[in-house]
């Protein structure tokens, strides 16, 4: 009986720390959700983007030279890319974690027949509380 307790009050003690870190902005990124994240661009639902960003967002196009910065032009840049790259795919190749964002290898593919084309890239990414909240992508033009 007494181990029953020690189990339930380590799992309070851990179960709370994660709240707590979470709620502190402690919460790391994990594989899964970078990859539900991508799914989200390939699905084109911008809402579902979105909910991955914190408040103040900064999402960098290195190629594009184009910077985003809060939600509004980070919506209107992915906007804007569903215009730019209709039907496009994005398959992630690798995720690699870190303390404090993750790196992801991508391939964005796009067209079919003759008018077929790829480009292989990569996001940086930063992260707070949970949520994505800078984005730096380099692909090749």
């Amino acid at each position: 009986m007494r181990k029953d307790y020690r189990f339930l009050a380590l799992f309070l003690f851990l179960f709370s720390t994660n709240l707590f870190a979470a709620h502190h902005g402690h919460a790391k990124l994990s594989d899964q959700m970078v990859r539900d994240y991508f799914n989200g661009w390939n699905s084109a639902n911008i809402e579902k983007v979105m909910s991955y960003f914190s408040a103040d967002i900064v999402y960098e196009d290195v190629p594009k030279a184009q910077i985003a910065k809060g939600t509004d032009a980070v919506k209107a840049f992915v906007e804007q890319f569903y215009i730019d790259f209709a039907g496009a795919r994005l398959a992630v190749e690798s995720v690699t974690i870190g303390t404090k964002g993750a790196a992801v290898e991508w391939i964005m593919s796009g067209g079919s027949g003759d008018e077929a084309w790829s480009v292989r890239g990569a996001s940086i990414m930063a992260h707070k509380g949970g949520k994505i909240s800078k984005v730096t992508d380099y692909w090749d033009k």
